[in-house]
């Protein structure tokens, strides 16, 4: 175990040899006021992004060359006050382990402002992942149709559904189990890699521009050259059925939607 302090970082990590090889403890960031933000590491790897027969999201061979780390939870309101002084605005459930409401232009703001409060730069600025680190982190090395098996009663191809889908009880917040609205983060089990609520519960916007995929094989993809209309979200949110290949969008950079949370990504 190797340990470093750096400002207001804690990094702590153990690495083994070999490229898709890798394994490492998490990022711990301790922001001001002693409000933690931890990333879970994603080995690179090459994955099956989307699903057969959805036009939105085709069936199609992903690789990512190189290790990231993904936020163990949607960015909480605890976390954006600790950076920002502030809830971006008030019409959303309060509470410190709720997920925060906000827009992309919101977003770039926190963004900036936490990579200067801890001094990063370069290639390990926090940031949105890109839609393919977001998937490939969601299956959490699965090829089953969910992270937490082939439950084929949470969704049906070109359909929503609302009704009870066992398997996903204890990994989801969505329109079955939510009561009306978002939960706190962490409530639900996490995946294979740690990550909680990727799934349901809230929205969460990422990197690319709005478009439609290829459906070809790609590499370190990072969606349509923008700026176009508005930005995708990704794992849908507590009120509808559960669908992995959900994509929302196009999202405009000014909206704010109490449904519409963000996780950080951050490169190795």
């Amino acid at each position: 175990m190797k340990n470093a302090v750096v400002g207001l970082l804690l990094l702590t990590g153990t690495f083994a040899e070999g490229v898709g090889q890798t394994v490492s403890s998490p990022l711990v960031y301790e922001l001001p006021g002693g409000t933690k933000l931890t990333l879970e590491h994603v080995p690179p790897g090459t994955f099956q992004m989307g699903e057969p027969g959805n036009r939105f999201a085709p069936r199609r061979q992903v690789t990512i060359t190189r290790d990231y780390y993904v936020g163990e939870t949607e960015v909480t309101q605890a976390q954006w006050w600790a950076v920002m002084g502030n809830v971006p605005y008030s019409s959303q459930p309060q509470g410190s382990a709720f997920p925060v409401g906000a827009s992309a232009d919101d977003v770039d703001q926190f963004l900036a402002k936490a990579n200067s409060l801890l001094g990063l730069s370069g290639s390990l600025t926090l940031r949105l992942p890109t839609e393919a680190e977001w998937e490939r982190a969601m299956r959490g090395g699965t090829d089953t149709r969910f992270p937490f098996g082939d439950a084929g009663e949470c969704a049906k191809p070109g359909e929503g559904i609302e009704e009870t889908c066992p398997l996903a009880e204890d990994h989801a917040w969505y329109v079955a189990n939510s009561k009306g609205g978002w939960h706190q983060v962490a409530m639900k089990k996490p995946n294979a890699y740690g990550l909680f609520d990727m799934l349901g519960n809230a929205a969460e916007l990422v990197h690319d521009w709005y478009g439609d995929p290829s459906g070809r094989a790609e590499t370190n993809p990072t969606g349509p050259k923008g700026p176009t209309i508005g930005r995708v979200s990704r794992g849908g949110d507590w009120r509808f059925g559960l669908r992995a290949t959900t994509r929302g969008g196009p999202i405009a950079p000014f909206h704010r939607d109490s449904q519409l949370g963000f996780r950080v990504t951050r490169s190795r």
